[in-house]
């Protein structure tokens, strides 16, 4: 698709994922500004691994 030749950074882009939580402590969010909102009776966090790959993807 051409990503890595771009001379876009995203750099002062904000992104929503609207998904079952994220786990903030693995490494790709590692210096990323993270802010959680939860609209459910269950945990931030991820539960099985899918909300982070569908965040890391963006």
């Amino acid at each position: 698709m051409g990503a890595f030749e771009t001379p876009c950074t995203g750099k002062g882009i904000g992104v929503a994922v609207l998904d079952s939580g994220i786990d903030p402590a693995h490494p790709p969010f590692s210096g990323v500004q993270l802010t959680k909102r939860n609209f459910t009776t269950k945990g931030d966090d991820d539960q099985n691994g899918h909300e982070n790959h569908c965040a890391g993807t963006i």
